[in-house]
């Protein structure tokens, strides 16, 4: 079985998104791209570790 590598990408002017995959970095930037439609080559992408942050809403 794979293990799992999990992403925060993002890029400037672009939604940052947690990507959940078993890829390379690579990959990573290209779902970002099919998700976002934004620049792949300019993406910024941030290995982690643990579970999905949690939205915390509210004023």
């Amino acid at each position: 079985m794979k293990s799992k590598n999990t992403y925060l990408v993002s890029a400037d002017g672009w939604p940052t998104k947690y990507i959940t995959t078993a890829s390379t970095v690579k990959e990573a930037r290209l779902i970002w791209k099919e998700k976002t439609g934004g620049p792949a080559e300019a993406a910024v992408v941030v290995q982690v570790c643990g579970k999905k942050p949690k939205r915390r809403g509210g004023a």
